[in-house]
């Protein structure tokens, strides 16, 4: 149960915490600045849970919506020493709260492996197998892409 109440902001967190944040979550091996800062540039909202000191955070979440009819929550990350403390569960009902009140149709997520049962609980559900999600695969997309013989689409990073 959380004691002292954290603070929740709406204001991005810097490079190095998300690079840290991100290495706690197994998420990276390696920092990329540059690509952190269109991850950080590029999200439509982040929520940010901090101390009174807003570089100490201790959790962040983030989503990418259009305002009307989607909103995909992501990254949702508790620091390290203080997973298991209600501060996860705290930041997902303020997030789950504020998209609620935007009157988004639709808020889903891609839940992190063994967090299933941890958003089933905040009032997510699986979709069925017929709506699965799904991950775009270069090697297979490129194939895919061939025009014929003598013309392929490269895909690039």
């Amino acid at each position: 149960m959380i004691m002292n109440r954290p603070i929740i902001t709406n204001i991005a967190p810097s490079v190095a915490t998300l690079a840290q944040l991100y290495f706690e979550a197994d998420f990276i091996r390696e920092v990329d600045e540059g690509r952190l800062g269109r991850a950080i540039e590029n999200t439509s909202r982040w929520w940010c849970l901090h101390t009174e000191e807003p570089s100490d955070v201790i959790a962040i979440g983030r989503c990418i919506t259009d305002w009307a009819r989607y909103a995909c929550v992501y990254d949702v990350i508790v620091r390290e020493r203080d997973r298991r403390k209600g501060f996860g569960t705290y930041l997902m009902r303020q997030i789950i709260v504020d998209l609620v009140n935007h009157d988004i149709d639709t808020i889903h997520l891609w839940p992190s492996k063994g967090k299933v049962a941890f958003y089933e609980r905040l009032g997510f559900i699986a979709l069925s197998q017929e709506q699965p999600v799904m991950k775009l695969n270069r090697d297979l997309a490129t194939k895919a892409m061939q025009v014929d013989d003598f013309s392929v689409i490269e895909l690039s990073r």
